[in-house]
């Protein structure tokens, strides 16, 4: 029923008594049980803002519906073009929601490396477990460079550009 505890399904009897002049009640379907199953515990990840060097930091969004009575701890594997301890700081691999609690945020940190480089990504990939379901369970965030590529013209007209 959306109350976020976990339990052995929800169970309503409803019993029709009565009858009259405008419906009759069948005496062997009189009552119904239904029960009703308690929703999985799902977790997902998804980016909420991107980062860019010197500027700001780039954050992951993790959230989880179901059962929130107790702490939950997921697991996650971070890959992509960004360099961990170049790039960003390195990330510690596991989130943890606090009881109650259907979000939490990694905040990751840039970091200003004084190298000209392209956009690179920071990829975070949730692991599977027993405990939970997956929902979205990769996403990727953006990390935009702050340094100006140097270009160098040669006598021929043509330029360095490693990028070009």
């Amino acid at each position: 029923m959306g109350d976020n505890t976990a339990d052995d399904g929800e169970t309503v009897i409803a019993t029709l008594t009565g009858g009259g002049s405008t419906y009759t009640i069948d005496s062997v379907a009189g009552a119904a049980t239904v029960t009703i199953a308690d929703q999985p515990l799902t977790v997902s990840v998804e980016r909420w803002t991107d980062g860019e060097e010197n500027v700001s930091d780039a954050v992951f969004r993790f959230t989880r519906a179901g059962d929130l009575t107790s702490s939950l701890t997921v697991s996650y594997t971070s890959t992509g073009t960004a360099t961990s301890g170049t790039d960003f700081t390195a990330l510690s691999g596991t989130i943890t929601f606090a009881e109650d609690e259907d979000e939490a945020y990694l905040t990751v940190s840039i970091t200003d490396d004084a190298t000209a480089e392209q956009t690179e990504t920071i990829v975070v990939t949730l692991d599977t477990s027993s405990s939970y379901e997956l929902g979205n369970a990769s996403d990727a965030l953006f990390v935009r460079d702050n340094d100006r590529r140097q270009v160098r013209w040669i006598s021929d007209g043509t330029s360095s550009d490693p990028y070009s």
